[in-house]
């Protein structure tokens, strides 16, 4: 489960945001055919082809946060990939804005993960 966890968190999230900021994510074009067998066709029809691209990243984003909760596997490939970020940026050769904005992406998801948590807790506590 731990490498399964580490290949989710590292190599397809990494695959996955770097084809989003290189529009490299696949897109299917919409044809009016496929347009029953969407969710949200308003939604999906109002965005252009590459502004769809930006929504594979959000729900694998959203997958992993569930993973998060669900699995101490993937937490733990969470804390492995943090460490390694805060080895990287404490190089003096890490430039000051790269290890800022490292820093901010890390503090989001953390704020992230922790609401998830927060919210899973209060829930079990009121059944």
């Amino acid at each position: 489960m731990l490498f399964v966890a580490f290949v989710e968190v590292v190599v397809v999230f990494g695959r996955v945001l770097l084809g989003a900021i290189t529009f490299q994510n696949s897109c299917v074009p919409l044809s009016p055919p496929s347009l029953s067998l969407l969710p949200l066709p308003a939604l999906t029809l109002s965005l252009s082809p590459r502004a769809r691209r930006f929504l594979a990243p959000l729900f694998f984003a959203h997958f992993l946060r569930l993973r998060y909760y669900l699995s101490p596997p993937t937490r733990t490939a969470f804390g492995w990939v943090s460490s390694q970020l805060d080895h990287a940026t404490a190089n003096p050769k890490c430039p000051p804005a790269v290890r800022k904005g490292v820093n901010m992406a890390k503090e989001i998801v953390r704020l992230s993960l922790t609401h998830a948590l927060d919210l899973a807790a209060s829930m079990r506590s009121t059944t």
